[in-house]
């Protein structure tokens, strides 16, 4: 029985200081171009009329996951303030997408959205990429998938 508990604690230390642990720069910028990636993926396929309405919300449901899971990653210090901005952004994207499910129709996605919000959405993500810095900036812009 006491090896139970010796192993539970270890776990949990490890689990903790793994979970306290910040990322690089560079993993950082990576794990958010990722999660970006993902996002836009989703909503791109979630876009796509030819679905049925049950496909296109698991396609948002998949966003809105890919935007929570960005929201918790870890930054370092020097992209705290530019991580504040991406969680407002992603906050805010989350809470328009869930409204957008909810009266999903045969619009796009994007005619569904508020203006103001995505007004407010669009200015979030610019702040994040300007508090990035320059080299930052352009180094996420590059991982960040190009649609064409």
């Amino acid at each position: 029985m006491k090896l139970y508990k010796i192993i539970a604690t270890m776990l949990c230390s490890i689990l903790f200081l793994s979970a306290c642990s910040t990322l690089t720069k560079e993993e950082y910028i990576d794990a958010v171009a990722k999660e970006e990636n993902e996002a836009v993926a989703s909503i791109s396929k979630a876009e796509d009329m030819s679905l049925t309405l049950d496909e296109r919300k698991t396609y948002i449901d998949k966003t809105i996951k890919a935007m929570q899971n960005a929201k918790k990653i870890s930054p370092p210090d020097e992209f705290t303030s530019a991580h504040e901005e991406y969680k407002k952004y992603a906050e805010l994207l989350t809470k328009e997408f869930e409204k957008v499910k909810e009266k999903l129709n045969d619009k796009s996605l994007y005619e569904s959205l508020d203006k103001k919000t995505f007004d407010k959405m669009t200015e979030h993500e610019q702040n994040f990429r300007n508090a990035l810095g320059s080299e930052w900036k352009e180094k996420y812009s590059n991982k960040l998938d190009k649609l064409d």
